[in-house]
């Protein structure tokens, strides 16, 4: 499959987003000037394998030029003559990203949008022997269920619904992998090691960490290629990592250092891990003081999310802090205690919150009172039902 590779070198992306929309500014500058330098960084390292572990666009029916945006990035990707490896994730549609991926092996793109009791295999090779690659796209516990009951051919019966880890043991069973060659799977999951992942405000968010895997479950692969979660982190180890997204999305990943994920295989157990920086066009400012504090700041053009501790009454406040801050997101006031004013809450607060959490804070917000335990409770297992319901 093309040059003679000594060492495998790859890269590792995730979570592109192409067509994201913050607070009501497109992203497309901000991407086309982060995806520039990645090619350019292509261009310098000439990796074998680039691999984009999902969430390719921002919605599962992406506008003309988001699919147009993305395009030319692929073409400038293949062109360089890497290999490119590419899976579906939970933002995007999997069947239009399926769509002439047959077509697209004979380029060197290998695309894996649907799943269908397997994962896609493709291997590589290089002086040390084989390195196989399993492209794994976003699935629910009901899709694993219902694909290998039908690939075994079993009668059906009642059975309680597989968590996201009992589904993700059984596809990776069904993959039959080889543990004394060299394995990488590209997946896009919600990958945990027994405690909390860093997560952003971009992000969606499962009620109760329905979604979690336990990273054990990946033991077998030489390296776990993640997409889902936006910040840069290993999960229990390095071999098992989330390389983040490449642009900035949300105010909580303004201290992120986004970069590409250079990884590059030796011999079986050998394994060097490094990043390339991504500069932001933009960058994200979030300020907490006074209007005169805000406004002392010269003209600018970074994404700013402003919280204004004024206690008197501002008029025009916006129109006045644009005249420092072109691409001001969010205004907000903040009251003695630290809460926030109700006419200035956002729907990107809603939107940002779990269900459970969405539901008491509305709670809270019609009655005064906090939601009791007993209700918490009781409200979490009824929308726990509901999405496992859902799933079949």
């Amino acid at each position: 499959m093309g040059k003679e590779i000594t060492t495998m070198k790859l890269f590792h992306l995730s979570d592109l987003h192409i067509g994201k929309i913050v607070n009501g500014y497109e992203m497309w500058e901000d991407q086309r000037y982060v995806f520039d330098q990645i090619l350019a960084y292509v261009r310098e390292e000439q990796p074998d394998a680039v691999m984009i572990a999902g969430d390719i666009y921002d919605k599962a029916v992406p506008s003309a030029k988001a699919v147009t945006e993305f395009d030319e990035f692929l073409t400038e990707l293949a062109d360089s003559g890497t290999i490119i490896l590419i899976i579906s994730g939970n933002h995007d549609s999997a069947e239009r990203l399926d769509f002439a991926s047959s077509i697209m092996k004979k380029q060197n793109i290998y695309m894996k949008g649907t799943y269908g009791g397997e994962a896609m295999k493709v291997t590589m090779q290089d002086k040390w022997g084989d390195v196989n690659f399993y492209l794994m796209p976003f699935v629910k516990p009901a899709n694993v269920k219902n694909t290998l009951s039908d690939l075994t051919e079993e009668p059906e019966k009642e059975s309680a619904a597989l968590t996201y880890t009992e589904a993700m043991q059984q596809a990776v069973a069904a993959m039959q992998v080889d543990p004394g060659k060299r394995n990488v799977l590209i997946t896009h999951q919600n990958v945990t090691n027994s405690g909390v992942n860093r997560r952003s405000d971009s992000e969606t968010i499962s009620i109760g960490g329905l979604d979690n895997i336990d990273r054990t479950v990946f033991d077998i692969f030489d390296y776990v290629a993640l997409g889902h979660l936006h910040s840069p982190q290993q999960i229990g180890k390095p071999e098992i990592r989330y390389c983040g997204t490449p642009v900035i999305y949300s105010m909580s990943e303004a201290d992120d250092q986004k970069s590409v994920t250079v990884v590059e295989l030796g011999e079986k157990g050998k394994l060097s891990i490094r990043e390339l920086p991504l500069h932001q066009l933009h960058a994200w400012y979030n300020f907490t003081g006074t209007l005169d504090e805000a406004m002392s700041r010269e003209a600018n053009e970074d994404y700013a999310r402003i919280v204004l501790t004024d206690k008197e009454t501002i008029i025009d406040v916006q129109a006045r802090l644009r005249t420092v801050y072109k691409n001001l997101m969010s205004v907000e006031f903040q009251m003695a205690d630290g809460s926030r004013t109700e006419q200035e809450r956002t729907l990107e607060d809603v939107k940002n919150l779990a269900p459970d959490e969405a539901f008491a804070d509305f709670y809270n917000r019609k009655m005064k009172r906090e939601l009791s335990d007993e209700n918490a409770v009781y409200i979490r297992q009824l929308i726990r039902d509901y999405y496992e319901q859902r799933q079949g």
